[in-house]
């Protein structure tokens, strides 16, 4: 049951800056990031879709997800063991990394760069890096 929330979730979410602010509104995505590192995989991919569709929005949107906590809840994400969350994981990171200088310096900054590292060392051993670097490029 919970799975398919979280899908009807992602499916709301997955849209423009209104449906993203409706979203928001429900206050939910603190739960959603509480969720997001389990040992269900279902539970994992659905809570990082919505965010991934969430961090699509505008800065300001974005604001509220880094305020959140979504750099410490996603950071885990990169060494899954499962490439498509590794790669969901990358396309959240590179969203909020095309938001403003703020936004990209708490990337930049967090854990001492640890986010930045690992996005750099994936390029070396996984082709979600490569897709990582060509998101910041272009």
């Amino acid at each position: 049951m919970l799975n398919y929330c979280l899908w009807s979730l992602s499916s709301i979410s997955d849209g423009d800056i209104c449906q993203i602010q409706e979203v928001l509104n429900l206050n939910c995505t603190k739960k959603i990031l509480e969720m997001i590192d389990q040992d269900d995989m279902e539970i994992t991919s659905s809570c990082l879709k919505i965010i991934g569709n969430l961090l699509t929005g505008c800065d300001k949107q974005n604001q509220i997800l880094l305020e959140e906590g979504i750099i410490g809840a996603l950071a885990p994400l990169l060494e899954h063991q499962n490439k498509i969350i590794r790669r969901d994981t990358v396309w959240a990171f590179s969203n909020i990394l095309a938001g403003n200088h703020i936004q990209i310096d708490l990337v930049f900054k967090y854990n001492d760069g640890e986010i930045i590292e690992k996005l750099f060392n994936m390029i070396e051993v996984d082709d979600i890096g490569v897709t990582f670097l060509y998101k910041i490029i272009y």
